[in-house]
């Protein structure tokens, strides 16, 4: 994750888990302080609050039994941090986008358990035409660089268009 967009701010209360075999090769219930740099625009797992758990639950979202976190990006850094929650729109994509059903949500530094690899850009919107620079409005968007946890929820946004009709 780069450090060239804008202030950071250091998380360094939250625990990192070590899932499935490496927790048991490793002693079973490891747990390694997290000490990255989070700016604003990164992509973080976070423990999302019960708000959010209920928001999630009423646009139809069920996480299912061993789920415990969420993506999110980065809004504001100031204590505590805004986070908006991310989606995918299409499945098996890992092209992430803010979850347009779901509000920021403010969680603790506490809450960030990693900044995932990403790499950061941005979509035109298609009814708009030309692209981003020319009039047009972007999306922002993320591309995954890495597997998730196998605890970690990452919901799917219908759109209502196919890849063919999305402009890009």
């Amino acid at each position: 994750v780069g450090s060239t967009r804008g202030r950071g701010v250091w998380a360094s209360g939250p625990k990192l888990r070590v899932p499935g075999r490496e927790a048991g090769r490793l002693g079973g219930g490891l747990c390694v302080r997290m000490s990255e740099e989070v700016f604003e625009k990164d992509v973080v797992e976070f423990f999302p609050p019960e708000e959010l758990w209920a928001s999630l639950k009423g646009i139809g979202v069920q996480a299912e039994g061993g789920v415990e976190t969420v993506l999110g990006a980065v809004v504001e850094l100031d204590s505590p941090m805004t986070i908006q929650p991310l989606c995918v729109r299409e499945e098996g994509s890992t092209e992430l986008y803010g979850d347009s059903r779901l509000d920021p949500i403010a969680v603790d530094a506490d809450g960030i358990v990693k900044v995932m690899d990403t790499f950061p850009s941005q979509r035109p919107v298609p009814s708009l035409g030309g692209g981003i620079g020319y009039g047009a409005e972007g999306v922002d968007c993320w591309e995954l660089q890495e597997p998730l946890s196998d605890n970690c929820l990452l919901p799917l946004e219908d759109t209502g268009m196919g890849f063919h009709q999305k402009g890009w």
